[in-house]
Parts: structure tokens; sequence; C-alpha cells
């Protein structure tokens, strides 16, 4: 099993809270948006080097699993016992550093789903799905209605 770090759109999002999770839509049992602020920082490596942030929204189609953690409250030993994986080299804690990763090789991953972990500012997400999509949004409307 390996963890591949995922190229967005954007570039490359990674650091020190760079994603700050800004809502979180369950459409329905399968289909799941994730809206993001995403901030520039010496890690990042964007293809847009003026740019300072963005507004994105990560789509998830054909969802099988998905967790939400408290970033404060995650323990490795929760995590491995829910998808039974090792995360020795997932995650690294104390580093808070937001990034977008596929693992590779794992029983999800095997069975032709994309097994996504966000890492962002508070919290850790991990999606099991058919369906992986990315993309820049210009403002995060969808929470004023």
């Amino acid at each position: 099993m390996k963890i591949k770090d995922l190229t967005t759109e954007i570039g490359f999002i990674g650091g020190r809270d760079a994603i700050m999770i800004e809502h979180i839509n369950i459409i329905n049992s399968r289909i799941i948006e994730i809206y993001v602020d995403v901030a520039n920082n010496n890690l990042c490596s964007f293809f847009d080097k003026t740019k300072e942030g963005y507004k994105m929204k990560f789509g998830f189609v054909g969802v099988v699993y998905y967790s939400l953690f408290s970033y404060e409250l995650f323990e490795k030993s929760m995590f491995d016992s829910l998808i039974n994986i090792d995360t020795k080299n997932l995650i690294v804690k104390t580093d808070s550093v937001s990034c977008i990763q596929e693992i590779i090789g794992s029983s999800l991953s095997e069975n032709a789903l994309h097994h996504i972990v966000i890492t962002a500012y508070d919290n850790i997400i991990e999606v099991a799905c058919k369906e992986f999509t990315n993309e820049v949004i210009t403002d995060n409307n969808h929470l004023n209605s």
C-alpha cells in the first residue's frame, strides 16, 4: 500500500493549515460535496503563483464509505480499526499538515474505488467512492441557501 499526494486543479495543496473546511453537503447517501478554502503557503505548489488562495469544491460520487474525524481527537488506532490498514505513513498529526491524498493498494482501492483522505485544519475526512472531482469555485454561495 502506498500514499499518493493528489494534484488538484490549482496544483499541489500542502502545508500547515492550507485547507479549511467551510461546509460538507451530503446530497444523499452516495453523493457528497466538500467546500473548502485553500490558502497558499510555502509548501503549496499552485500553478498560478500570484494567487493567495482559492475556494474549492471536492465532489465524491458513488460513495461507499465516509468518515469524519475531529483532528484534535484523532487517534491512529481508531483509524486503523475502521478500515484495517497500516497508516504509519499516512498522517503525521503533530505536523499539522493539510493535504489531500489517495491511498493506493488498500482493500477499498483494490475494488476500483478512489480511497481519498483530506487532512484539514480541524478535521480528517476519509472517503471511498467511484468518482472524485475537484474544482475552483468563485464563492461558497451554497452556504446562504
